[in-house]
Parts: structure tokens; C-alpha cells; sequence
């Protein structure tokens, strides 16, 4: 039975290897400049690639290399890649495998679905969504938003200028955030919570005559004598006043910030950074590490046995 030893393809046709008798193992590299690799049960010793080709690894496969693209997407289904995939702009998608070390990308998103990964995933301005999937390293987002749903993460999570979404997931070491709200959804774990709020948030202020109205994340605040209305969510400012109308944006500095824990969820330890942290308890959630100068509880339908937890 042969082997091959690399393969490499630029043409106009797209590389695709399949379960054949001409060709069952790949000791080489395997590499497209624009066009797209399928791996179909196969096992592949040495590293994949493309510059804008998709890649797709399919119907138990095995990828014993890395796995690379620059602006082409990658999938692994019902799969294992060895090592690490890579992407800067290209999408990452792994449903039903397993992943050796890490998965990163620049831009492109990264789903993993009931899948498990030993490495990292991390992305600088793109989506990580984690859906029934066990990360035994860290995940991490600069910009991005970072979902979890079902799911243990042996690491730490950490955004820092993106959302975080949580639901019946375990974070084992730590939640790192920047914001001044962040929700433990329903069912989940955190080890411990590290919440820095953004150093400003932007306020606008329009003037009317001698008052004032300022709106920012939020809040709205009314200053002197200006009469207003709030009907449905919506403000209605009294035109009938005499004086101009000016509007400008500033920032203030944020002095609060709120977690909210969501029924049968639980966080073991909370280190915050502002005068204050508002703690919103829903049911049976708790809090249980220490009580610090600062915090402030909110118990929502808590039962009546119930540690401030």
C-alpha cells in the first residue's frame, strides 16, 4: 500500500482524500494555497495547512500534526486532531472531537461542541462559543464574547473588554472580567470571580436651560429645573422651557459594580476592585466566601434557610 509523503495542491480543484486503497497514510505536510482540504477517515502523521482554503477533517479521522489556516475556515467532526489548530481570520469548529492542545485564532470564532479540548482556547476579537465540552486548560477573549453552556472548564475564563454568558457550566479556577455587571447564569460554579470595572464609562449630558439630564449604562439622573416624563421606557422632556438646548458626552468613573448569581448557582470567591460590589442573589444561589467591606447582598425569592449566601 503506498504512502505519500507530502502533498500539496494551488490548482482549481480542492484536495479531497478519502478511504481509498490508493492512499491510506499521510507522513508529510498537506497544504493548499487557495483551495479547500478534506480529510475523510483517515489518519494524517504530520501537519495540515492552507492560506485561504477551507479545511475539513471528517468521519473519524485523525490528525497526529497541527492544523493551520490564515483566513480559511477549519472543521473537525467526530474527529481527533493531536495538536494545536490555528486560525487568524478564519472560523474554528469542532463538534463530537477531540482536540490535543490548543485552539486560537485572531478574528474568527471558535465553537466547540460536546467535545473535549487539553489545551487553551483563546481569540483576540472574535466569539468562543462552548457548548457540552470539557476545556481542561484556560479560554480567553480581549474583545470578543465568550458563551458556555453545559460545560467545565478546568482553567480560567477570562474577558476583558467583551460579554460573558454562563449557563449550568463549571469554572474551576477563576472568572476574570472587565465590567461593571456580570451574570452567573442558572446552575453553574465559579471558583472565584476577579471583576475589574472599565476605568470610564461614557455619560452623554444634554442641557436644557439651568438643568441638566445625564444618561450613561443605564442610569439617568435629572439636575435643576427641568420637568420630564417617562412613559413606557421612554423620556419626554418638557419643550415648553425657555433657555438652550445643549448635548455633550463625557465619562465618569465607575465606583460600582454588580454581580448577579442566578438560582442553584454558586460562587466560592468574589475579589473586586471598586468602593463597592453589589451582590444579587436569585433562590437558592450562594456566595460562599468571605463577607468584605464593600459588598452589598440583594436576596431575591430566597428561601428562608439561606447562606448569604
Amino acid at each position: 500500500m503506498p504512502q505519500v509523503n507530502n502533498i500539496s495542491t494551488n490548482n482549481t480543484h480542492s484536495a479531497g482524500f478519502n478511504n481509498s486503497n490508493s492512499i491510506q497514510k499521510y507522513t508529510g505536510a498537506v497544504s493548499s494555497i487557495s483551495n479547500d482540504l478534506r480529510i475523510n477517515n483517515k489518519n494524517c502523521k504530520s501537519n495540515i495547512g492552507t492560506i485561504s482554503g477551507d479545511i475539513k477533517i471528517n468521519r473519524h479521522s485523525e490528525v497526529y500534526g497541527n492544523v493551520n489556516s490564515i483566513s480559511g475556515d477549519i472543521t473537525v467532526k467526530k474527529s481527533i486532531v493531536d495538536k494545536n489548530i490555528t486560525t487568524v481570520s478564519g472560523d474554528v469548529n469542532a463538534v463530537n472531537s477531540t482536540i490535543g492542545k490548543n485552539i486560537k485564532t485572531v478574528s474568527g470564532s471558535i465553537e466547540v461542541e460536546q467535545s473535549t479540548v487539553s489545551g487553551n482556547l483563546e481569540t483576540t476579537s472574535g466569539r468562543i462559543d462552548i457548548d457540552t465540552t470539557k476545556i481542561n486548560g484556560n479560554v480567553h477573549t480581549t474583545s470578543g464574547s465568550i458563551s458556555l453552556n453545559d460545560s467545565t472548564i478546568d482553567g480560567s475564563v477570562t474577558c476583558k473588554a467583551g460579554s460573558v454568558t454562563i449557563v449550568n457550566s463549571t469554572i474551576k479556577e477563576s472568572l476574570n472580567v472587565t465590567s461593571e455587571k456580570i451574570i452567573v447564569g442558572t446552575a453553574s460554579c465559579i471558583g472565584k470571580i476577579n471583576i475589574s470595572p472599565p476605568e470610564f464609562v461614557n455619560v452623554n449630558i444634554t442641557s436644557f436651560g439651568s438643568g441638566n439630564i445625564m444618561m450613561g449604562m443605564g442610569n439617568l439622573c435629572i439636575s435643576g429645573g427641568v420637568n420630564v416624563t417617562i412613559t413606557n421606557g421612554k423620556v419626554f422632556v418638557n419643550e415648553q422651557r425657555g433657555g438652550h438646548t445643549a448635548s455633550q458626552s463625557t465619562s465618569k468613573k465607575v465606583e460600582e459594580v454588580t454581580i448577579n448569581i442566578a438560582k442553584n448557582a454558586s460562587v466560592n470567591d468574589i475579589v473586586f476592585y471598586t468602593k463597592k460590589c453589589h451582590i444579587i442573589l436569585e433562590g437558592n444561589a450562594k456566595y460562599n466566601g468571605e463577607k468584605k467591606d464593600g459588598m452589598q447582598f440583594t436576596h431575591v425569592n430566597a428561601p428562608k434557610s439561606h447562606a448569604y449566601a
